[in-house]
């Protein structure tokens, strides 16, 4: 299906119906409908879009922006596009809380996750490792994970404190995890430079199981 130039990041609508295509060269996102498997709106957004991430009811669509260092917020209903949020100087990742009133952003220039109140734009910053990747929320809201490129760790932050409560070491540095998926039974990290699939318990925060890839994998979803 033909969309921008170097899509770079999809996300799914939580009903299915569409498919988000965040376009990295063309400033734009590709809604795909579903049924139909057909570009149904191309919307403008900020510069080098790499990541989409929705409300849990679906209404809004968050797209990060790294070249512009903001969120651009997609109205599903209307297809418009609202204010944007600030997102530091390079967000890469971004990750709806479960009740919808903050969006996590991994801002990997600055070494930062961002609390953006979805509301207000509010902003709370917390220092983890070089190199933020990208960010997920657990079920219950209360840790967002981030895939720390240089170091090879994952920082658990805490949602309400906004402080790092603890650090996974995945490997030595040039481990290099790059993306992660959390569920209520486990943290999945795919690992850039050891070419590795990580399987984390989510509450002992132990390494449980690793997965021998190819070369460089760059992301992961879970059914």
């Amino acid at each position: 299906m033909p969309v921008g130039k170097s899509p770079t990041g999809v996300g799914l609508s939580p009903d299915g119906g569409f498919l988000y295509v965040a376009n990295g060269s063309s400033n734009n996102v590709s809604l795909i409908d579903t049924r139909t498997n057909r570009v149904a709106s191309t919307i403008p957004v900020g510069e080098s879009r790499v990541n989409v991430a929705f409300s849990p009811d679906g209404g809004s669509a968050y797209v990060a922006n790294s070249g512009s260092g903001s969120l651009s917020v997609i109205n599903t209903r209307t297809r418009r596009v609202d204010p944007d949020l600030p997102a530091g100087r390079s967000p890469v990742g971004v990750a709806i809380t479960p009740d919808g009133t903050s969006a996590c952003v991994a801002d990997e220039v600055a070494a930062h996750v961002l609390a953006v109140e979805t509301r207000t734009g509010k902003v709370a910053t917390v220092s983890v490792g070089e190199g933020a990747c990208d960010v997920a929320v657990g079920p219950g809201g209360r840790f967002a994970y981030s895939a720390d490129l240089g170091p090879g760790n994952v920082s658990v932050s805490d949602t309400g404190s906004h402080r790092v409560s603890s650090t996974i070491a995945l490997g030595l540095s040039g481990t290099d995890p790059f993306n992660l998926e959390v569920t209520s039974e486990a943290i999945y990290v795919t690992n850039q430079g050891a070419g590795t699939l990580k399987v984390i318990d989510p509450y002992s925060h132990k390494v449980v199981a690793t997965v021998i890839l190819g070369a460089g994998p760059y992301g992961v979803a879970v059914s």
